[in-house]
This record gives structure tokens, sequence and C-alpha cells, in this order.
């Protein structure tokens, strides 16, 4: 696993709409799972709010992109991470828990095909995230939130010390501060997208602010719930990115 290889990856990645270079799953060694080069991948459409050439354009393009990458990534480790999927759901949900990431990664790992009808917009007025059908509004606050982009190049200015943090106190809120997560979040609320694995709509929970409420949640409730298949997303990758396959203790300290 090469941090320094996957924040070029990452960061050429926010120069088109298909990759410059494979990437492979966060803690996968396995050439097998990268992408092809030059590949099309099925990004969301950036709609108004957003100017092309921008910084706040390119970051939501590479995020984009990333969040593909990261749902591949989940897909690849999914049997290793038995731990912190049962944080989130139960044993009876791990085939159909598989089926929902498989299906968000797409036959071919470029992403489901239904990405490509979403359209992100910007709205600076409003700090909140709305999503409705294939629009989802992002406000002040997700657009302050870092990538995976910022990771990885944190990574390679600071070294251990962002793992070092993690350890010292717990998965924190900051885990949440991946604008990939938001962009997952978008889909799996895509209208009949899932319907065929989910006898029930997949709905948000606004009220979510840690993984620490997100594993509180009832496991079947959890199921439906889409912010709990972020939070696993997203402490997935912490844990590739700082070697803990089992993941971090939240606590009621986190919703802060």
């Amino acid at each position: 696993m090469h941090f320094a290889s996957l924040l070029v990856a990452i960061g050429l990645a926010s120069t088109g709409r298909a990759l410059s270079v494979g990437m492979p799953g966060i803690g996968s060694r396995d050439a097998h799972h990268a992408r092809s080069p030059a590949r099309e991948v099925n990004l969301p459409q950036i709609g108004h709010g957003f100017t092309r050439g921008t910084t706040k354009y390119q970051k939501l393009l590479a995020a984009s992109d990333a969040s593909i990458w990261l749902l591949n990534s989940v897909v690849v480790g999914f049997d290793n991470h038995e731990k912190i999927f049962l944080k989130y759901w139960d044993k009876d949900w791990k085939d159909n828990g598989r089926k929902i990431w498989e299906r968000l990664a797409g036959n071919d790992k470029a992403g489901a095909p239904q990405f490509k009808e979403i359209k992100l917009i910007y709205d600076g007025a409003h700090e909140a995230v709305e999503f409705d059908g294939y629009e989802v509004e992002l406000g002040r606050s997700a657009m302050k939130l870092p990538s995976v982009h910022n990771v990885m190049g944190a990574r390679q200015a600071n070294g251990q010390n962002i793992c070092h943090d993690l350890r010292e106190n717990g998965i924190g809120f900051a885990l949440h501060e991946l604008l990939e997560g938001i962009i997952i979040e978008g889909y799996l609320q895509l209208p009949e997208l899932l319907d065929d694995i989910t006898p029930q709509k997949m709905t948000g929970h606004e009220n979510f602010r840690s993984p620490y409420q997100a594993q509180q949640l009832d496991k079947k409730e959890a199921r439906y719930t889409a912010e709990s298949y972020v939070w696993y997303a997203v402490e997935v990758f912490w844990a590739d990115f700082c070697n803990k396959n089992d993941g971090f203790e939240a606590s009621l300290e986190d919703t802060t």
C-alpha cells in the first residue's frame, strides 16, 4: 500500500472525467483490483453554483472521482472488516450489505450508471446538505470538509501524526469530515437503485453527527439509514489508512 501513489492518482483524477491512473482499493496489494488507466467512471454532474476551473469546482470533481474509488475500496476489503461491520449491523445483514456496496461500486468498478444522472449543486446561503432524488444541494459546511485528496496530502506532509491523533482521541468527529461521504450518502438515496436489495427505502438521519450515534441505532433500522453506510465507509477508510483493521472506539464525546 503506497499512499504517495494514491495521492498522485487522486490528484490526477481532478483533471477530467476519466481516471488518469488505476486506483487500487485501500489496503489491497493486489493490482487485480485496480481500475484500468484512463477508464471512464460514472460521475455525478456538477451543476449551478460551481464554476468550472475554480478551486471549489476542482475539489468537488476530485471528491466525486474519489467516491468511486472509496466504494471499490469497501468492496475489496469487505471480508477484512467484519468487526467494523458488526458495529453498525448484525450478521444477518452481511450478504445484503455486500450486495449494496457492490451495486454502488458497479459491475465494472466504475460506479453505478445512475450516478451520471445526479446533479451536485451549491447554495452558499445555507450550511446544510439537502438530498432530493437525483439532486444533491451542498451547503457551505459540506464544501469545507476535507476530501480523500486532502487527507493523503496531509499524510505526506505530517507522516503518522494524523493516525496518532486518532488513537489518542478515538474515532473523533473529524472522521466524518470527508466530502466523499456526503456524495456517497446521495448515491444511497437514489430512487430505485437498491429497491431489489432493501425492502424499505433508504433514508437519511439528519441528526447523526458521529459514528457513536450511528452505532447506537437499532441494527434493523440501520439497514435503511444512509448515514450508517457513510460512517461505515469512512471508518473503513481510516482503519485501512492507519492499519487498524478493527476500526476505532467511538464514544459519546465524539458527538460534539
